[in-house]
């Protein structure tokens, strides 16, 4: 309307929002109403394709969600703000039931980013082949199983494909889960008999429990209000974002920092990143921005690249915030990182310390894990799984993920701060002066090498590594020079 101002694009962090009145207020724990009659009840009156059934399982999960998972609930219920939409609107395209938005409750926790162990990753935890089966991008710096929109498309079709083959919704949230394998096996061993709570009982144990965690989650989704849950506010709110396409390949920190804006709120805009760079894409890979910094981002790209290479997208605006994450077997921090102070068995030293500061360490010659264990004063395990190794092979220049303590990264010990260190090499090491006094190295310049790339390999700042070689922003490296 005339004369009426719009609402901001993007609404940026300040000293009040930073801290939401959810952390000032807590949610009053209410004990919650319970009885076979209201649960039963509020389920049948879902409409639903999905038959949501009711038993002691399910009721025991909705009790679950309603006490010792209460303010996770909370947590996980601003999220749907972000997703639902997307979900339905993608669920109803291929003719399945809305009720399936509420998988992802059950598999991420709707944190865009969640990983599992076994490597399923994404809102919908698809697994790599599945993944590729539709299309989706995932290697080293792009996984697309954490874009909402192309994850959930490839889900839409998994589970299109799952129910042409049981042509029952609970075997087919089921095979979605465990796998058709798993869910054959368990109906031969019934007597193939297809009633999923009779044949049930011969799927592995942890499997039991997705149907009824699925029927709890639709439960809750639907009648949170009516048990005195509320949603957490989101410390940041997205108006509006549109799409840039980029073909150069670009550093999200560096480009955070030169359009003045909070990297954790660039990450989680773009989950599909995963190593916090893009590589070179000749289609142009899309990044989301809120629209207050477009003008920015051109401007930085057109900064490192006179010819413009970016190709404007504005088919989409949607409304996104960043709340404060919780997964259902820990806390994470707003941007669904895992809290120092609740760290796992997996991530804390011998004396119960928290391990909560990552480093890179560069196999060298001679190393074996078990040395390596003992230089971090950890186990061969932990670094197993930290890496999510099969076996106890490294190979020379191998880069491995440590978890280091706090007092430990203070010592300033070289097998500590390792990632420092200068990997062992046979090439023959002349051009690029490496700032290592008081014994000056170089480095050879290879194909596909960056500044930014030679500077992470051997942990400079890339700032100071330009200025030691009177290097230029535009200038470009030649390969084997010196």
């Amino acid at each position: 309307m005339p004369g009426q101002t719009p609402p901001p694009a993007y609404v940026p962090a300040t000293v009040e929002n930073q801290i939401p009145r959810h952390k000032l207020i807590s949610p009053p724990v209410i004990k919650p109403v319970r009885g076979e009659d209201i649960y039963k009840t509020r389920l049948a009156a879902i409409p639903s394709l999905i038959p949501l059934d009711y038993n002691e399982l399910v009721k025991g999960f909705i009790d679950m969600y309603l006490t010792d998972k209460r303010d996770q609930v909370s947590r996980m219920l601003s999220r749907t703000d972000d997703y639902f939409d997307t979900f339905e609107s993608i669920l109803d395209r291929y003719g399945l039931p809305l009720e399936l938005k509420c998988l992802p409750i059950i598999e991420s926790a709707l944190i865009a980013h969640a990983q599992s162990e076994t490597g399923e990753s994404g809102l919908w935890q698809l697994p790599y082949k599945v993944a590729r089966q539709y299309g989706l991008a995932a290697n080293d710096f792009i996984d697309e199983r954490r874009d909402p929109q192309l994850s959930t498309e490839a889900a839409a079709k998994e589970l299109s494909r799952l129910y042409r083959q049981y042509g029952d919704w609970h075997w087919v949230i089921a095979a979605y889960n465990c796998g058709e394998g798993t869910v054959n096996r368990a109906i031969q061993r019934a007597g193939n008999r297809r009633d999923y709570w009779q044949a049930s009982a011969f799927l592995p144990i942890e499997a039991q429990a997705y149907v009824p965690l699925f029927i709890s989650a639709v439960y809750i989704a639907n009648y949170y209000q009516q048990h005195s849950i509320t949603k957490y506010d989101a410390p940041f709110l997205y108006y509006a974002t549109d799409t840039i396409r980029v073909k150069r390949g670009i550093n999200l920190k560096k480009t955070a920092a030169n359009i003045d804006m909070n990297l954790n709120e660039l990450v989680y805009l773009n989950p599909a990143i995963i190593r916090d760079s893009v590589p070179p894409s000749q289609r142009g890979y899309p990044i989301n921005l809120p629209l207050s910094k477009l003008a920015p981002f051109e401007a930085y790209i057109n900064n490192l690249d006179p010819n413009r290479d970016i190709i404007l997208d504005r088919t989409k605006e949607k409304q996104i915030g960043i709340p404060e994450n919780n997964v259902w077997n820990g806390n994470h921090d707003e941007f669904g990182n895992v809290l120092p102070q609740k760290a796992t068995a997996a991530k804390k030293n011998k004396d119960n310390t928290p391990r909560n500061i990552l480093q890179e360490y560069t196999v060298r010659k001679g190393d074996v894990l078990g040395t390596i264990a003992e230089k971090f004063d950890c186990t061969v395990e932990d670094i197993k799984r930290w890496n999510k190794m099969q076996n106890n092979k490294v190979t020379i220049n191998d880069v491995l993920h440590i978890y280091i303590t706090e007092a430990q990264a203070g010592l300033g010990n070289s097998d500590v701060t390792i990632d420092k260190t200068e990997p062992t090499t046979t090439e023959n090491i002349v051009g690029i002066s490496l700032l290592d006094p008081p014994k000056e190295k170089t480095y050879k310049v290879k194909t596909g090498d960056t500044i930014w790339s030679i500077a992470q390999k051997f942990g400079i700042e890339p700032e100071k590594l330009k200025k030691h070689n009177g290097i230029k922003d535009s200038q470009p490296l030649t390969i084997g020079s010196t």
